[in-house]
């Protein structure tokens, strides 16, 4: 049986605490703001913060052998799931501001997405190919969600 390094379990667990960190942190925080499009925004990137950390904590599991085809395909749905929140985050911020110019970001964009990965995910699974179905969940959502978020977020603010 393999052994995982220490630091690398110390840092899976590191991993997975700063999402979670990241999504309770930014979610009692918008409690707080006044009812505004920010809050509701931002509680995407909360719910990222959260589904990516489940996703790290059955990371962890795997790698120490607990790799049941039913947990293998929950890591693989709860990573999928925290990058299309991580989408929508970002086009959330896209979105036109009053007075803006519209220009075509359309809202289904992360709902289209997820809906190809779960396909994807349905053919992968039917095969018991987790591995698969995470890659493509990595590529097919969660780079294009972080380029996004990051084109948004360079976004000139008003005010």
């Amino acid at each position: 049986m393999y052994h995982l390094p220490a630091y690398q379990e110390l840092l899976l667990w590191i991993y997975s605490a700063a999402f979670f960190s990241m999504g309770l942190i930014i979610h009692t925080r918008v409690q707080t703001l006044p009812h505004s499009g920010w809050a509701g925004t931002f509680r995407w990137l909360a719910g990222f913060g959260f589904w990516h950390a489940i996703a790290d904590a059955g990371e962890l599991l795997i790698l120490h052998d607990l790799n049941s085809p039913e947990l293998l395909a929950a890591q693989a749905a709860c990573e999928a799931v925290s990058w299309v929140f991580l989408l929508q985050f970002g086009l959330q911020l896209l979105r036109p501001r009053p007075g803006e110019r519209s220009w075509p970001v359309p809202d289904g964009v992360a709902r289209i997405a997820l809906y190809g990965w779960v396909l994807l995910f349905i053919w992968y699974g039917s095969q018991e190919q987790w591995t698969e179905a995470r890659v493509l969940s990595r590529y097919l959502l969660g780079v294009p969600a972080t380029l996004l978020t990051a084109l948004a977020l360079l976004r000139p603010q008003a005010g």
